[in-house]
């Protein structure tokens, strides 16, 4: 018998965690073992199904996120690699297309092709893992936020003496309430990203998945320290509001980088910090709910193009309304950072409107931003109908609002 076998069989009763699923009408136990390693924590996967020991064929899908289950059930704190077994196994292939998330327990839980349903299939791709626990360096990371507010900001993570920032790709709410107890608050409300310039920070952490049960973003799936995909940046960052015991202050509207007074990119005010929505899904109805916040009576049509970026807080994604909505956060949306998506080459929704007769505008402030703000207050900048029957003085302009996404100014704080 090999000796890295015999080494996970001295380990398997403190290693090895049963999960209990139903099979039809009857019970069945998943377990998995480690073999065929130089150590006990690393190896060839083997998965107790029915009794029988078997593996899982890497269809080339297989990867930290599953291993971290794996990992898991053995009682390590996370997983190192995802690899393919050096050592190939025998007996039955139990699973392929196996596809696991952090919110799973066990891998009987994860999404795959069925149990022995594997035709096709050999052990030269049999699934091997290396697990491990935190070092030293992972038990003592720190985190904190930076922003505007205390409980609201990008994340920065404090990791060999050095503060790096985390790639939005894949962060969610349950990374998010990781992030927020390491801190000190209960929950999180929120997950978000930021749109940035250039910063001096390195991102230090890429696919982030966590469960939302973990102590630190340490015990997280990633795909390690400083190992970044060129997929990501530092200019399209993770952040985070935390939950506190204050209710939040009324979410304003205004429009920014527009020519004037009337027309700009939209951004909304929520906790305290102005941000932008993608318009993903923006089109008209959006725009007529937006429109009456600021107190104009509504839009006759609207185009898109692209978007130049500009820094800051993503607030809002895939805004559904009706049209009959008295405040943009009434409409159905996607939150932020919705899993598996993204605002695609950084389109931000922009209203551009045109009226026959004008409201009241407010000047441009000190540092060139057009604002028109709302506290859900529809009284303000409201224009009034003209009688029916009447036939004001034309302008010169039609009264229509042109929604897209383009070249907007960008501005500073």
């Amino acid at each position: 018998m090999v000796s890295g076998v015999l080494s996970v069989v001295k380990e398997e009763k403190r290693r090895l965690q049963t999960a209990v699923t139903v099979d039809g009408n009857s019970t069945s136990d998943v377990g998995v073992r480690l073999v065929n390693g130089k150590t006990p924590n690393k190896g060839r996967i083997e998965v107790r199904y029915k009794g029988t020991w078997g593996t899982i064929y890497n269809d080339g899908n297989w990867d930290i996120h599953d291993a971290y289950v794996v990992c898991h059930m053995l009682n390590y704190s996370k997983a190192v690699t995802a690899t393919t077994a050096s050592v190939k196994g025998t007996g039955p292939i139990w699973l392929k297309g196996l596809s696991c998330s952090r919110s799973q327990e066990s891998i009987d839980q994860c999404r795959h092709g069925g149990w022995g349903n594997t035709g096709g299939c050999d052990h030269r791709r049999d699934a091997g893992v290396v697990c491990g626990n935190l070092t030293p360096e992972e038990k003592a990371i720190k985190v904190r936020l930076v922003g505007d507010q205390n409980h609201t900001g990008k994340v920065e993570i404090l990791y060999q003496g050095t503060w790096g920032v985390v790639c939005h790709w894949l962060w969610d709410i349950q990374d998010a309430h990781v992030v927020c107890r390491m801190l000190g608050y209960k929950a999180a409300e929120h997950a978000i990203w930021f749109i940035e310039g250039e910063t001096p920070r390195r991102v230090l952490m890429y696919n982030v998945e966590c469960s939302g049960r973990e102590k630190s973003i340490a015990e997280c799936a990633h795909s390690g320290w400083w190992n970044v995909n060129s997929f990501c940046s530092n200019k399209r960052l993770a952040g985070v509001v935390c939950q506190t015991n204050e209710d939040p202050p009324p979410v304003q509207v205004r429009l920014a980088g527009g020519r004037s007074g009337n027309s700009g990119r939209l951004e909304v005010r929520y906790h305290g910090q102005w941000g932008t929505v993608c318009d993903d899904g923006w089109d008209m109805k959006d725009a007529e709910v937006v429109c009456r916040m600021l107190g104009y009576p509504g839009v006759q049509e609207y185009i898109t193009t692209n978007f130049t970026p500009v820094k800051g807080i993503v607030w809002l994604m895939n805004v559904g309304c009706t049209g009959r909505e008295t405040s943009i956060t009434d409409c159905s949306h996607n939150g932020c950072c919705s899993r598996f998506y993204t605002c695609q080459g950084y389109n931000l929704a922009e209203i551009r409107r045109v009226y026959r007769r004008k409201p009241e505008i407010p000047e441009k402030n000190p540092h060139g931003k057009v604002e028109n703000n709302t506290s859900n207050n529809l009284n303000s900048h409201v224009v009034k109908s003209e009688p029916q029957g009447s036939n004001p003085e034309p302008s010169g302009e039609k009264r229509a609002v042109n929604l897209y996404a383009t070249h907007a100014t960008q501005y500073e704080e």
